[in-house]
């Protein structure tokens, strides 16, 4: 799934709600039936590292990743280790020492390696360059292909994901849909398919006038399945 805005539309805060960083002055957040402030059960389910996450500038890339094994229990530490190679990032090196760019991807790089149920990022490489933010998106898909679960992205640079959430070829799914209409802005907000087996009609809500729309989704060829687990 994607959050999609202006840099001032309220990601973040949005984020920080869905994540029970900050408790919503009106309305409950749940998290299958379950309300998620104060759960520390559904919490644990759940992955967001912040963009503006810091560790000590002394701690070396390796002792982080021990601290993600202890408190992540499906932490991936071969893939992590994989992609920091793959970016030239040194596990020896301390987290002071890293280039900003350099940063905010390790920070995206710990939360895919999390393996949470539910990982959530907020443009977790937009710093870095083009051909960096294209990799990590191409390692994001292709773990999750593995690894099914909910992926939610907050992102500025929707042109650089679309081909995630978009059919892309006959392996891929529709997990996004913009509907513009008179000016207002629908998105999906219920019964958008999350299997590859599942698709049909999806319920499009506007953000202006909160009016719904039906929408159908065509069954897509496939070549392999898939479930998700929250």
């Amino acid at each position: 799934y994607a959050l999609v805005g202006k840099s001032d539309s309220g990601k973040e805060i949005l984020l920080d709600i869905m994540t029970a960083k900050t408790k919503p002055t009106e309305g409950i957040v749940y998290v299958d039936g379950e309300p998620l402030f104060n759960n520390e059960k559904m919490l644990a389910r759940l992955c967001y590292i912040s963009k503006n996450t810091e560790f000590p500038a002394h701690m070396k890339i390796s002792t982080i990743f021990n601290i993600m094994n202890a408190v992540y229990p499906k932490w991936d530490n071969s893939f992590a280790y994989e992609l920091i190679e793959y970016f030239k990032i040194n596990p020896k090196a301390k987290f002071g020492s890293l280039l900003t760019s350099k940063k905010k991807l390790l920070l995206g790089i710990m939360s895919l390696a999390s393996r949470a149920n539910i990982t959530l990022y907020d443009d977790p490489v937009s710093e870095s360059d083009i051909k960096d933010r294209y990799d990590f998106y191409n390692f994001l898909y292709n773990h999750h292909l593995r690894y099914p679960r909910t992926i939610i992205i907050a992102t500025d640079y929707v042109d650089e994901i679309d081909y995630i959430f978009a059919p892309f070829n006959d392996k891929r799914c529709a997990g996004i849909e913009i509907i513009e209409k008179t000016g207002h802005s629908y998105t999906v907000v219920e019964n958008v398919p999350a299997t590859c087996k599942a698709a049909g009609k999806t319920v499009s809500q506007c953000s202006v006038c909160q009016n719904k729309e039906e929408k159908a989704i065509p069954v897509l060829p496939h070549t392999y399945e898939s479930t998700v687990t929250k």
